[in-house]
């Protein structure tokens, strides 16, 4: 894809992938710690691996996964049509 490496996925899958509490979702806040495995390279397959052990309140229904895409669609030409 557009000759980006492998660790720019490693790193949008470290520092633009986080956990949040879902009322909160529109919020910037400091990310969750999380940590990131590789899965698969050549498939750009990772696990990340959130330490709630610091949240008082967790719940999976209170939480949601938050991906921020602006570093994905920066600079991507745009076909006007005529």
């Amino acid at each position: 894809m557009r000759n980006w490496n492998f660790s720019f996925f490693k790193d949008f899958a470290r520092n633009d992938i986080a956990l949040v509490k879902e009322s909160e979702k529109a919020i910037y806040k400091e990310p969750m710690k999380h940590s990131i495995k590789v899965i698969d390279e050549k498939e750009l397959r990772f696990r990340s691996t959130f330490d709630i052990g610091t949240v008082s309140d967790f719940s999976k229904d209170n939480y949601v996964i938050r991906v921020n895409l602006d570093s994905l669609s920066a600079n991507i030409p745009l076909e006007l049509e005529w």
